[in-house]
């Protein structure tokens, strides 16, 4: 995974050089996400349960 924050550095010089020239919309445009191991975990379990899946937590059926 990316990583929530490791990139950040990269996306602003990015919106930088967009803005620099001429791109406003673009540099305005969040195309990345990068959540947390905890917001990523909460998404997945969000899924799995609403999928009706019989896989716990652990990826193995129950």
């Amino acid at each position: 995974m990316g990583g929530k924050g490791n990139v950040e550095e990269i996306v602003v010089a990015t919106r930088k050089a967009l803005t620099r020239h001429g791109y406003y919309s673009n540099a305005a445009t969040q195309v990345w996400y990068f959540p947390s191991l905890s917001e990523y975990s909460s998404l997945l379990e969000k899924e799995d349960s609403a999928s009706g899946s019989p896989h716990t937590s652990t990826g193995r059926p129950s």
